[in-house]
This record gives structure tokens, C-alpha cells and sequence, in this order.
């Protein structure tokens, strides 16, 4: 669903964990966290995804500082089936900057873009996949503890917290879906109790 806290303009990061039952074929895309919804009514916000691009696989960070065209930042990493991975995303507003970190290690050097601020949309942020009316690029595995920050998170601030379950009062978290509960504690984010269960199973697609 669209909220408030889910509505970052600036400085953001995703994180997750993720385990894959397959990747993305060529052409394809399977989405981890996204507020982008593609479907001609210009809700294009954030979206977070694992990219196969003619063969290549690579992380995908999209903002639209409009809500019509995306800025699309790259970086290319290999994963395979059956592994369980943390994977991130932070960027920068100011110098449309991402760093993309897998168990806590960033692939790469920055990418840079172009847009410096994210469009103030109304799109329903989902897990696994991404739009309003159908589901769109599905993740084809399992999720597990995503959190949405409205900082960009350091590296090493993302790895000295992957493994660990957060309390809820940490600066700049505004959701965390640990799925290992429905209720809503008490805390300064947000854990909407959308799945059920310990991790979200996407479909396969």
C-alpha cells in the first residue's frame, strides 16, 4: 500500500534478503521492493530488481524525479539458485549516486545517474513484484527482512546490520517487514503485516 513513510523523496535505501529459484531470463526482470506502478498513469516512484539484459544479469535501481521517466542505475552481479543473499541499495539524492552491496560488500564502484529527487507518488509499494492492477516482473524464490530506510545508509552501517534483527527505533527506518510476526510493535517504523509467515515466497514467472 502508498503511506506516508513510504513516500521518500530523497535519500533512500532498500535492503533485503533474498533467495532465488531461478533468474531472470534475458529480457527480463524480477523485482525485490518497488512504489512504481507502470501501468500509463505516470506512479513511477523507486524500484529495486535483478536485471537480465542480453544475457547479463545486474542489479537495478529506477527513480523518477517526475513520475514518468525512470533513471535507471546498473551494476552487474551474478547470483546463483539457492543461495541466500543480502542485497542493498543506497543512493544519494544530491549526487544521484547508488551503491549497490551484497553481503555487506559494494559490487563496484558508484553509479551515478541523473535524477536527484524521487517523484512523490501515489503507487502501492509491494515485495516481490511491482505495479497496481497486475502483477509485474515477480521474484521467483524467497524474501526475507526488508527494510526501507529514508537515509542513505554507509556500507558498513549495512553490513554491521544485515544480520541482525532490528529494534525498531534505529534513525531513518521507516518500514521493516521481518515477517516472523503480524501485530505491529511499538517502535518509530513501520511493519505492515502484509505476508504471512517467517519470508515471502514470490511467484514464480
Amino acid at each position: 500500500a502508498d503511506s506516508a513513510s513510504l513516500s521518500i523523496t530523497g535519500n533512500i535505501t532498500l535492503e533485503c534478503w533474498v533467495k532465488f529459484e531461478s533468474t531472470p531470463a534475458s529480457g527480463n526482470i524480477q523485482t525485490f521492493m518497488a512504489k512504481w506502478d507502470d501501468s500509463g498513469v505516470n506512479q513511477r516512484s523507486y524500484w529495486f530488481a535483478l536485471q537480465n539484459s542480453g544475457g547479463t544479469l545486474r542489479f537495478l535501481l529506477s527513480v523518477s524525479a517526475d513520475g514518468i521517466a525512470g533513471d535507471n542505475l546498473v551494476r552487474n552481479w551474478t547470483p546463483s539458485t539457492g543461495t541466500w543473499y543480502h542485497v542493498a541499495v543506497s543512493w544519494v539524492a544530491s549526487t544521484s549516486t547508488a551503491q549497490f552491496v551484497v553481503d555487506g560488500v559494494q559490487q563496484g564502484a558508484d553509479v551515478v545517474g541523473t535524477a536527484t529527487a524521487i517523484f512523490n507518488g501515489i503507487a502501492p509499494f509491494q515485495i516481490g513484484a511491482y505495479n497496481d492492477e497486475l502483477v509485474v516482473s515477480p521474484f521467483d524464490g524467497v524474501i526475507d527482512e526488508c527494510r526501507v530506510w529514508n537515509v542513505a545508509r554507509t556500507v558498513t552501517q549495512i553490513n554491521d546490520n544485515k544480520a541482525a534483527e532490528l529494534v525498531g527505533t534505529e534513525s531513518g527506518l521507516v518500514a521493516y517487514w521481518p515477517f516472523d510476526a503480524l501485530a505491529v510493535p511499538s517502535g518509530s517504523y513501520t511493519q505492515w503485516p502484509l505476508m504471512m509467515g517467517k519470508s515471502f515466497r514470490g511467484p514464480a514467472g
